[in-house]
């Protein structure tokens, strides 16, 4: 776990040696998942924090930041889900686990920028997911370039397809979540 933990921090630095590397360790489906968990911890607990700092109560801060992880690591995961069937649809055929690794190590700017959650203005918060989203989409590009024998037309369409169905769905499901808090 903590081999694909420092892959996923070289792709910040470096994504192509950060992904070549990821590509090399092939984690299985339980690595994964905890890798997924810890990139969702980060931002939980400042998102916690921001929301008590700007007012809230413990009970709403946690629930909205819990809610906000599954959102946004769920829409991740629904971009691998794309992944996989987008690259059979052009010929390639990149297996579950593969698009599933490519879409949520692409969320590493979501636990980098994790921290700037805490900012107790709470306006700030969708910028700050739609900057690591769309970091996060440069990184499933160069991912699904890296990791698939398609040609730049297919890589850039299965990309397009998968980033904005995750960046919307992460997006429009926060904004949601954000309006029902603002409005209890």
């Amino acid at each position: 776990m903590s081999e694909l933990l420092l892959a996923g921090l070289s792709l910040l630095g470096n994504p192509d040696r950060g992904w070549r590397r990821i590509h090399e360790q092939r984690p299985d489906a339980i690595v994964l998942l905890m890798f997924a968990v810890l990139v969702a911890t980060v931002p939980m607990i400042f998102k916690i924090v921001g929301h008590m700092l700007a007012g809230l109560g413990i009970g709403v801060a946690v629930a909205n930041s819990l809610l906000f992880v599954i959102i946004v690591v769920g829409a991740a995961a629904g971009a691998g889900v794309i992944i996989a069937a987008v690259s059979r649809r052009m010929g390639d055929d990149i297996d579950d686990l593969t698009a599933q690794t490519v879409a949520l190590t692409s969320a590493m700017p979501i636990l980098v920028m994790g921290p700037l959650y805490g900012i107790p203005a709470l306006a700030l918060h969708p910028y700050i997911l739609l900057a690591s989203l769309g970091w996060s989409a440069f990184l499933l590009f160069r991912g699904v370039w890296l990791g698939s024998r398609l040609d730049a037309r297919a890589v850039t369409i299965i990309s397009l397809v998968a980033s904005s169905a995750w960046i919307l769905a992460a997006a429009i499901l926060t904004q949601v979540l954000l309006l029902v808090l603002v409005a209890s």
